[in-house]
């Protein structure tokens, strides 16, 4: 309610006239629950963050001396990426990122150089995989390998390790959303597709802790490094393709 009543929120009846949009057509629970306000009129508000927004389930589940590094890095990345935004190439961020990745977890896997055994200790390296990954995640929606390059070798219990990337990336969303809104970005596609996706996201988080609530530690992270060696997969093959056409 605070955030539709000081302007923090997009009020989204006269997008959906416009777009001829019931709200007939989407779950009514979700409706009610997270796009009324006040509670029982036909007001409809919305944020493109509703993820975030889901993630209170870990408001207990997250490391500060973690966070005190990567914070600081988030709000400088973010202003690098506001800053860059018109001079740098999409396709380059998600080749760079993508490589990234894939090294990482090459080297965890692979015998590749001599490593310290142990679980390393937070410090001032967060503050510089926050900036990588704050401004990654404003330019090209791919901030999660960086953190994760940080964060899997803390060794952090899985719940942990998730809420702190889930508070890590609320932060970077909502200091992403005022830039994007000065760079015109909130367009009605974008709003469109940010509705059509809001009902799932209740559904994605339910799945992630049933998975979660189901893995030890131990499984956690190596079903983490694969998805993050696909992942780097991906973004290497969109950045490469980016060049090529």
């Amino acid at each position: 309610g605070g955030g539709a009543e000081n302007g923090h929120y997009v009020k989204l009846n006269d997008f959906f006239d416009k777009n001829g949009i019931s709200m007939d057509d989407f779950l009514p629970a979700t409706v009610y629950a997270y796009s009324t306000w006040p509670k029982g009129t036909p007001n409809y508000w919305a944020l493109p963050a509703m993820v975030d927004a889901l993630g209170w389930v870990y408001r207990k589940d997250w490391s500060w001396p973690d966070l005190r590094f990567l914070l600081p890095g988030a709000v400088a990345g973010t202003l690098l990426g506001w800053t860059g935004f018109h001079f740098l190439t999409e396709g380059g961020t998600r080749l760079i990122v993508g490589v990234m990745a894939i090294v990482f977890t090459l080297d965890y896997w692979l015998p590749l150089r001599t490593k310290v055994p142990g679980a390393r200790p937070p410090g001032p390296r967060g503050l510089v995989w926050g900036t990588v990954g704050a401004f990654t995640s404003f330019f090209a929606h791919a901030g999660g390998p960086p953190i994760q390059v940080y964060m899997m070798p803390r060794g952090l219990p899985k719940r942990t390790y998730v809420g702190t990337f889930a508070i890590f990336f609320w932060a970077v969303n909502l200091m992403k959303a005022p830039a994007y809104w000065g760079l015109d970005q909130f367009t009605e596609e974008v709003m469109m597709t940010a509705l059509v996706l809001m009902p799932l996201a209740p559904v994605g988080v339910w799945l992630g802790l049933w998975c979660q609530n189901r893995l030890s530690d131990r499984y956690f992270y190596g079903v983490c490094y694969v998805f993050l060696f696909i992942t780097g997969l991906k973004l290497t093959w969109d950045g490469v393709r980016s060049f090529l056409a």
